[in-house]
């Protein structure tokens, strides 16, 4: 059981990898550094507990069925999160492709300069970088949407690798 945290794993360095930031990689700044820990400490602790704590094959069949619905749930969430936060960058004069999580609450100088101006318009004339950013939306709405973002894909993985664990004790055989 304990071979089914390279799942986790998996995902956690998926995460922290130097891939094209997207849909399935979030740009989540600063928080990133808490995600690979994260991952590793839920995916043990379930993998190690649920052997533990459940014997009959009846567990694991609820577990695997709790893990799907779930994992639906937090995906759908999930979703819900990067459409809602994450703003595609897309400038092919400058051939400029990213992606950023954005707050939701603009700053003072946001609302003074640029009130009139879409997110997309705001962060094309003047810059998306970290510290861009904190000048355009408070640092509270951005610190829950990025926290909101990283809950909803490490409880993606969590509820996955929970229905993996169980599929994987279904095919051991009993002794």
């Amino acid at each position: 059981m304990g071979s089914i945290d390279a799942f986790v794993l998996l995902g956690g360095m998926f995460a922290r990898s130097s891939l094209k930031p997207g849909f399935a990689n979030p740009p989540l700044g600063q928080i990133l550094n808490f995600v690979l820990p994260l991952c590793l400490l839920i995916g043990v602790t379930l993998t190690t507990l649920t052997p533990m704590l459940f014997r009959r094959k009846k567990h694991f069949v609820l577990i695997v069925l709790v893990g799907a619905v779930f994992s639906a749930g937090a995906g759908i969430w999930y979703v819900t999160a990067i459409q809602r936060f994450g703003r595609p960058i897309v400038i092919p004069q400058r051939q400029i492709d990213d992606f950023i999580i954005a707050g939701r609450e603009r700053t003072s100088f946001a609302n003074k300069y640029f009130a009139s101006k879409s997110d997309f318009e705001m962060l094309t004339s003047r810059g998306w970088g970290e510290n861009d950013l904190f000048l355009y939306w408070t640092k509270d709405s951005i610190l829950r949407a990025r926290t909101t973002v990283l809950l909803s894909f490490v409880l993606t993985l969590c509820f996955v690798n929970l229905m993996v664990a169980g599929a994987a004790a279904l095919t051991v055989p009993k002794k």
